[in-house]
C-alpha cells in the first residue's frame, strides 16, 4: 500500500506540472514580447541576405557573411533573451497573479521550474528559426562554396552558442526572481552578458585561460578554441556551472519570498 501511495503521488505531482506547463505555454502565446523576439532573431539573416543581394553582391564571400550573423547573434541572442525573460516574471508580480497561482496544489520549485522549461522552448525554437534561415541563405547565395562541410560547421557552431547563451542567461532569472517586479537589474545585467559575449570574440592567446573561466567571454571563446582541447572544455564547463549556479539561486529566492 506504501508504494502504491508513492507512485499515485509521483503520477499527480507529474500531472500537476503537466498543467503548470500547459497554462504557461498559453501564456506565452500571448506573449507579444516573445513574438516580438522570435521575428527579431530572425531578421538578422534575412536583413544579412538582402545586403548580400542589393549592396554587397560579389564584395564578400560566404565566412564573411557569416560572420557577420554570429556577431550579431552573440549581441541579439542574451539582448532578447533577458527582455523575454522579464516579461515571463516580472509580468506575474506586476499582475499579482502568484498568489493565485501558488493557492493551487503547486509547488514554488515546479512553477518556476516550468516558467524555465517555456522559456527555454521559446528560446531553443527562436534560435532553431534564426540558425535555418541562415542555412537556407548560405545555401541560396553562395551555392558553389557551401556543402556538408560548411552546413555542419555553421549549424554546430549556432547551437553551441544558443546552448551556452542560454546556460549563461539563467543567472538574470535568479536577479529577476529577486527583483520581483523590477524589470532594470535583470535587463541591466544581460546587457552586461552581451557585452562580455561580445568581448570574447577579441581574446588574445593571453588571456584565453581568464575568458574561458569568465562564463559569458566563454560563449564565444569556445567557437574560437579547437573543439575537443583543454579550453573549450574549460568554456562548456563555467557555462553549465554558471547555469546551474544561476537556477539553484532562483529556486532558493524565490521558495524564500512572503508572496
Amino acid at each position: 500500500p506504501v508504494r502504491w501511495r508513492s507512485i499515485l503521488k509521483a503520477l499527480q505531482e507529474v500531472w500537476e506540472l503537466h498543467n503548470i506547463l500547459a497554462a504557461e505555454l498559453m501564456k506565452l502565446k500571448k506573449n507579444k514580447m516573445a513574438g516580438t523576439g522570435t521575428l527579431l532573431l530572425c531578421a538578422i539573416p534575412v536583413l544579412a541576405m538582402i545586403k548580400k543581394i542589393l549592396i554587397d553582391k560579389d564584395s564578400i564571400g560566404l565566412q564573411e557573411w557569416y560572420l557577420t550573423i554570429f556577431l550579431l547573434q552573440t549581441i541579439a541572442l542574451p539582448v532578447v533573451n533577458g527582455f523575454v525573460l522579464t516579461s515571463l516574471i516580472q509580468r506575474e508580480y506586476q499582475d499579482c497573479t502568484l498568489r493565485n497561482t501558488l493557492c493551487a496544489p503547486v509547488s514554488r520549485s515546479a512553477f518556476l521550474l516550468s516558467k524555465t522549461v517555456i522559456w527555454f522552448l521559446w528560446f531553443f525554437l527562436s534560435a532553431s528559426a534564426a540558425m535555418l534561415l541562415t542555412i537556407s541563405g548560405a545555401r541560396l547565395l553562395f551555392p558553389s562554396g557551401f556543402g556538408t562541410d560548411e552546413l555542419l560547421l555553421i549549424a554546430g557552431q549556432l547551437t553551441q552558442q544558443a546552448l551556452l547563451v542560454f546556460l549563461t542567461s539563467l543567472p538574470a532569472l535568479w536577479i529577476a526572481v529577486s527583483q520581483r517586479a523590477a524589470f532594470y537589474p535583470a535587463l541591466l545585467a544581460v546587457l552586461g552578458f552581451a557585452i562580455l559575449e561580445t568581448a570574447g570574440m577579441q581574446v588574445s592567446v593571453e588571456w584565453l585561460l581568464p575568458a574561458s573561466l569568465c562564463p559569458w567571454t566563454a560563449v564565444s571563446v569556445s567557437v574560437l578554441v579547437e573543439k575537443g582541447g583543454g579550453f573549450y572544455f574549460l568554456c562548456l564547463l563555467s557555462a553549465a556551472l554558471c547555469g546551474a549556479l544561476g537556477l539553484a539561486g532562483a529556486l532558493r529566492a524565490f521558495g524564500k519570498q512572503d508572496l
